[in-house]
């Protein structure tokens, strides 16, 4: 029998997709270094975290990928115990739980959470017998991500529960549920919005409306506790002598999305260099090294560096799209494909936000911003694309070549 984990499949990985990760992770703690603070001593920690990804990386590369659906389950289990802990015995950091002690370390379960949810849904998807047109093949698996979507949202961590969506709708896709079905979730979604923004913490509210246009911010307004509104008037008129309403029309698209757009344009066509720019130097813009690594780069590297940074995800999203289009099984096309859709929206909300499109909403950008659970976690992911590419091929009468 073969071992479980043959490192000679190294020659037959995606060395595309190895390039690029190891150059987007190359390049955030670069910019990492360059944060005011302790930027110095974050760069090292990446770099070790990084470290200890490419381990897992090449582990699950090299692993057979179909023996995991087994685990897929008690994996699964295991994350919701964990985002339970959280929320009992976690850390605070900026107003929520999402960090747990180990020893020395701080892990946040919801990544490795998004990843266990990625791979119940491909092993239900995959290995069900319920007829594709039934409702049910499409509600369970919608069943099987409420539960960590709600942990996280009570963390609160909104960006991070919402995450979830689009990779359930897309690997849903991939199964072959019928698009008016799809449809009809993206429609119940948008109704169930109303009931959200009730359930939203008043600083999350905030940058909503920050975000809207003056009109839709009165209207807003109108469903909002006194509470929330007394929190919103202590933070846009501490003294309480302006109108709240005339206060929401005048109110700007907020300091930290502001202070993101100035980064990004003071770059100019190709930026003021390594360690160059002021709103990083001086310290101007918040969460530098984590939420707003692009900003940071694009000041430094200008509007040549940003493009080259999404032509590089646009690569490896690529390259993960491709290995989900030519996987020789349905559990490792839909793996492939939840774990390509979960990049591709971290990317599209941190860049859109970054450069005001979207609201602020706290998701880190895969592999460059700080954070040693990201980086565990996606290229933990990243091995996983691979384990599908090297064992795709099939031989005639005997199953999988590898």
């Amino acid at each position: 029998m073969a071992a479980v984990v043959d490192f000679r499949l190294l020659k037959k990985m995606d060395w595309l997709l190895v390039g690029v990760m190891i150059v987007l992770i190359a390049a955030g703690a670069a910019v990492i270094y360059t944060t005011p603070g302790h930027g110095g001593g974050y760069a090292q920690k990446q770099i070790i975290w990084a470290a200890l990804g490419m381990i897992l990386f090449v582990a699950a590369a090299c692993f057979p990928y179909r023996r995991l659906s087994f685990a897929a389950y008690p994996f699964y289990g295991a994350m919701l115990l964990a985002l339970t802990a959280v929320l009992i015995v976690g850390q605070v950091r900026h107003g929520g739980k999402r960090w747990i002690a180990l020893g020395g370390l701080s892990l946040q379960p919801s990544e490795f959470a998004k990843l266990a949810t990625i791979f119940v849904l491909a092993k239900f998807l995959a290995d069900s017998r319920i007829p594709k047109s039934s409702w049910r093949y499409v509600l369970i698996p919608l069943g099987l991500c409420t539960p960590p979507m709600v942990l996280i949202f009570l963390q609160p961590n909104l960006g991070t529960a919402l995450a979830l969506i689009p990779v359930c709708l897309g690997m849903l896709y991939v199964a072959g549920v019928n698009g008016k079905r799809l449809a009809l979730l993206i429609l119940g979604g948008c109704l169930a919005l109303p009931p959200l923004w009730l359930q939203m913490k008043p600083y999350q509210k905030k940058r909503v409306l920050e975000f809207l246009p003056p009109g839709q911010r009165s209207l807003m307004l109108k469903l909002m506790t006194e509470e929330e509104k007394e929190f919103l008037r202590q933070k846009l008129d501490p003294s309480g002598e302006q109108d709240l309403a005339k206060l929401l029309s005048t109110m700007t698209d907020g300091w930290n999305s502001e202070q993101a757009m100035i980064a990004v344009g003071s770059g100019g066509a190709f930026g003021n260099g390594w360690r160059g720019g002021h709103q990083t130097r001086l310290g101007f813009l918040p969460e530098a090294h984590t939420d707003f690594v692009f900003p940071v780069f694009c000041e430094q590297w200008g509007f040549v560096g940003g493009a080259l940074i999404v032509f590089l995800y646009w690569l490896l999203l690529w390259a993960g799209f491709r290995v989900a289009s030519e996987a020789g099984d349905s559990f490792g096309k839909l793996l492939a494909t939840g774990i390509s859709v979960l990049i591709a929206w971290h990317v599209l909300l941190n860049i859109s936000m970054s450069l005001g499109m979207l609201p602020i909403a706290g998701l880190p950008l895969p592999l460059m911003s700080y954070g040693g659970s990201s980086v565990l976690m996606n290229m933990m992911a990243l091995g996983g694309l691979e384990a599908v590419h090297i064992r795709r091929l099939r031989l005639p009468g005997k199953g999988y070549s590898l």
